[in-house]
């Protein structure tokens, strides 16, 4: 069942190539309850939205260095989908490689954490109505920008850590927030919340209120953490 449940993706070693692939991504949501999904890319952009088929995740892998693909990997346990797709680097390869475009949809309506590690590179969350249950980003160098205004659970973790480029994380209105903030040299915006010295919080009282905690380590570059009701003003 878990071999089938890929298609299109059976990753193998690294070739040469001079013109880019397009690698069609469809991963069953069959027997799924809920999903770890965990993204591992040496250097490319890593795109993330809500998609409106049945598919667990959908999508595009357009690449110029891997011949099949990312490696992947898919295990199934107790209904919960265990997923990695791994992309390396293969400038021994080929030097002239380019880099890596990842354009993924997640089920709108089974749990996920969601797990993204990059070397280099952009990385964009846009959850819409994914009912995440973890978000984690990790970038050496490359911008973050994370869309949780549409988020609808209980309670979200969400940790971002960056050396290198912008973060901008953009938060549900009608959601208890506490942001635990390190940042070095660059810009600190913070819209919405209140606290200082890296310690924000903002509590909203009432039945079945939302948790979100955040946080965030980021070595160079501007950040900025904006309510869904400042963005909108």
């Amino acid at each position: 069942a878990a071999g089938g449940a890929i298609t299109y993706l059976d990753g193998g070693s690294y070739h040469p190539s001079a013109t880019e692939m397009v690698i069609p991504l469809n991963i069953s949501s069959d027997n799924v309850s809920d999903a770890v999904v965990n993204l591992e890319i040496d250097s490319g952009t890593v795109t993330i939205s809500a998609g409106d088929d049945p598919g667990l995740i959908t999508g595009t892998i357009t690449t110029g260095s891997a011949h099949h693909g990312p490696k992947q990997s898919f295990d199934l346990i107790n209904e919960t989908a265990v997923i990695t797709l791994t992309q390396e680097s293969s400038f021994l390869y080929d030097p002239l490689e380019k880099d890596d475009t990842w354009d993924l949809s997640l089920h709108q309506d089974i749990p996920v954490s969601l797990s993204v590690i990059s070397g280099a590179g952009n990385v964009s969350v846009d959850a819409g109505r994914i009912p995440l249950s973890s978000l984690g980003i990790e970038t050496g160098a490359g911008d973050i920008s994370v869309n949780l205004t549409g988020w609808k659970g209980r309670h979200l973790g969400v940790s971002v850590e960056q050396g290198l480029g912008s973060i901008t994380i953009l938060l549900p209105e009608n959601a208890t927030i506490h942001a635990d903030i390190e940042n070095g040299l660059g810009s600190r915006v913070i819209s919405g919340l209140e606290g200082s010295d890296g310690d924000y919080i903002r509590h909203i009282t009432g039945p079945d209120i939302p948790v979100i905690s955040v946080s965030v380590m980021q070595g160079v570059g501007d950040l900025m953490i904006q309510t869904a009701s400042q963005v909108q003003s």
